[in-house]
């Protein structure tokens, strides 16, 4: 018995030294097991936490580039034409700041810098608007409208309701931005997305053309005029230091460049100029008939630019001024056209000319004033642009002119003045809309990495077409977003 008890005892013995291993593998299983779990959810909170940033990186890339879409779209000023580049304000998305760019890659927005109407102001200048009635008819019913942004650098002198058409209103000031208020004859059509603001004296914007496209040299002396038959003279382009000798009936000037060398082309009653061959994009107010029908049809250019050096300018009253749209080169997508051109004291003075620093005040006077355009059968039509920044430029129209000037207009100072007299009233003013013509524009959009944080950022560009039609309709060719690891502002 004693024996059996010993052995018992010491089998117990072996058993109780067992398990002290077994708790220690537990307790090692079990934390490895623990280990393995921290470290799998910490690595799935930082792959959650990477996937987040990178969703509110996409996310605001994306927002980013339909706010610069929507911009652009509606602002033709922005990005206007091929060459020009514009930083943008940073905006937020998300928490995101993305900085953004644009370029303009092809085409050009309607009117120089894409405006309808740009006054320097300079010397005093500013807009004008004033209204004759006549008979039963009241001012209301002589509609004045800017179809395009209006850039106003000097002052309002509204004495009648001037409507901005499908565009805002900037008054440029060189005091204070605050209180900005708008005239009370100025109204906006519609009144969505169109505004009235303030800003600091904006730059000029360039021509549509430059004098080097228009003409790289000095245009030689112009041929004599020729006469094709009865009513009927021809004109030819180049330089003109005496002033043309229009005849009363059809004066068709062939297409090209026309310098008017310190001369005033005056176009009397009864006259009737046509400048250049239309193009498909214009729709002809002025027809020709007989031989200057048959000159204009045998012309192998489109339209005709008039040049003005020192103190040239082109008036006329009573009388009916087509000029067709001329663009030295055809591009695709177009660019805007010219009807007038300008030259800077520096163009005149390189090309050897006299009075580089006199102008002629306005360089441009047009219509028929007292409403006799019922009577005689008066139309006038600037199919291009209108630039001429160191002086002004004055219309004088009863309504039945409609838009006289499509193509916008630079100047120093702009005077509407318009009687009703008789008929259906239609809008006088200046378009800048031609639905054929577009613009191409590359937006650059970069997200910034949040402080503080080791993360790639995103970058995106996109490229749009925008036409020039009434709705502004756009077009996407190309979107991406792409993570780059070495980023700085974008630069279109």
């Amino acid at each position: 018995m004693r024996r059996r008890f010993t052995r018992s005892r010491s089998a117990r013995c072996s058993d109780e030294g067992m398990v002290l291993p077994l708790v220690i593998v537990f307790v090692v299983v079990i934390g490895a097991l623990v280990a393995a779990m921290l470290m799998q959810s910490q690595t799935n909170f930082k792959s959650t936490s990477v996937t987040r940033n990178h969703q509110e990186k996409v996310y605001a890339a994306n927002s980013a580039l339909e706010y610069a879409t929507q911009l652009v779209r509606n602002d033709p000023t922005t990005c206007p034409n091929i060459g020009s580049s514009a930083n943008l304000p940073d905006q937020s998305f998300g928490g995101r700041t993305v900085k953004i760019a644009c370029a303009g890659t092809a085409g050009a927005s309607d009117g120089p810098g894409g405006y309808g109407l740009f006054i320097t102001g300079a010397s005093g200048g500013g807009i004008t608007t004033e209204c004759q009635t006549f008979i039963i008819f009241t001012c209301a019913d002589a509609p004045k409208r800017i179809v395009g942004p209006v850039y106003n650098g000097g002052t309002w002198n509204l004495s009648d309701t001037l409507t901005v058409q499908d565009g805002f209103a900037v008054k440029g000031t060189s005091g204070a931005l605050t209180p900005c208020t708008a005239p009370s004859q100025l109204r906006f059509n519609p009144t969505g997305l169109n505004s009235y603001r303030c800003s600091a004296a904006l730059a000029v914007p360039p021509p549509p053309w430059s004098l080097g496209e228009l003409a790289p040299t000095l245009p030689a002396a112009a041929p004599a005029a020729t006469n094709p038959g009865s009513g009927c003279r021809v004109f030819s382009p180049g330089r003109y230091t005496a002033v043309p000798s229009l005849i009363s009936g059809q004066n068709y000037f062939r297409s090209g460049v026309y310098l008017l060398d310190n001369v005033n082309l005056a176009i009397g009653s009864g006259q009737i100029l046509v400048g250049g061959r239309p193009n498909n994009d214009d729709a002809t107010r002025v027809p020709l008939t007989g031989s200057c029908a048959t000159a204009q049809s045998s012309d192998t250019g489109n339209g005709a630019v008039f040049l003005l050096a020192g103190n040239a300018s082109i008036t006329g009253f009573f009388a009916s001024v087509e000029i067709y749209s001329y663009r030295p080169t055809v591009t695709v997508p177009l660019r805007s056209p010219i009807s007038i051109y300008q030259l800077s004291a520096t163009e005149v003075t390189a090309w050897g000319l006299t009075n580089p620093n006199v102008v002629h005040e306005p360089a441009f006077s047009i219509g028929d004033f007292a409403g006799f355009s019922n009577l005689v059968g008066v139309q006038v039509s600037l199919h291009g642009a209108v630039y001429v920044p160191r002086s002004g430029v004055d219309i004088w129209m009863t309504t039945q002119m409609a838009y006289p000037i499509l193509g916008g207009v630079v100047a120093r100072s702009f005077g509407l003045h318009v009687g009703l007299f008789s008929g259906t009233p239609s809008d006088v003013g200046v378009r800048a809309g031609n639905a054929n013509q577009r613009r191409s524009v590359r937006l650059s959009i970069s997200v910034l990495a949040k402080p503080g944080l080791t993360e790639k950022p995103i970058l995106g560009t996109a490229d749009i077409d925008i036409s020039n039609d009434p709705a502004h309709s756009i077009s996407v060719t190309s979107w991406r977003i792409n993570e780059d690891t070495n980023l700085s502002t974008p630069t279109p």
